[in-house]
């Protein structure tokens, strides 16, 4: 691998949609000083099981995480997609959090995926798990001619 296939990032903003871009263009993606002046430096935990949500979709891929947890080098793997494959959210972040990030890659996804998530419906720093399926997800049909298989169903509400 070379340098041009790396791309380097400071800080942790944006950091869910340079995890997906990275996966999408297949290009390794390398994250320092992740909250380094904060009071707590590092990764959260939403962000950590969003990782580990993500490398459960694809196959390949390789999370490097500093002791510290201020440095992060995602290696991207393929997005498999797959059946009945389930995930505990952490329930710091509403569900909405994931599946912003679930939703892009299930479209380049080699097989349909069929997800499980649990953990907290709708908080106040998320997109509510209603919106997607009030909303987006009629959108993707509507304008992408995405229709089959698509849906959302919510088994239970809460935590």
């Amino acid at each position: 691998m070379t340098s041009k296939d790396t791309v380097r990032f400071t800080g942790a903003s944006n950091l869910r949609q340079r995890i997906v871009t990275s996966i999408l263009s297949g290009r390794t993606c390398v994250i320092r000083d992740i909250r380094a002046k904060t009071l707590t430096p590092g990764l959260r935990d939403y962000e950590v099981n969003l990782l580990r949500l993500l490398d459960k979709l694809t196959n390949g891929t390789k999370v490097d995480i500093s002791e510290d947890g201020t440095g992060l080098k995602f290696t991207p793997g393929v997005v498999k997609g797959g059946r009945r494959v389930t995930h505990e959210c952490a329930t710091s972040r509403g569900i909405g959090y994931y599946v912003e990030s679930v939703l892009t890659l299930a479209l380049f996804a080699k097989k349909p995926l069929e997800l499980t998530l649990t953990g907290v419906t709708n908080d106040d720093a998320d997109v509510s798990v209603d919106v997607f399926r009030t909303v987006t997800l009629p959108m993707l049909k509507k304008k992408f001619g995405i229709d089959e298989g698509l849906g959302l169903e919510v088994t239970r509400r809460g935590c």
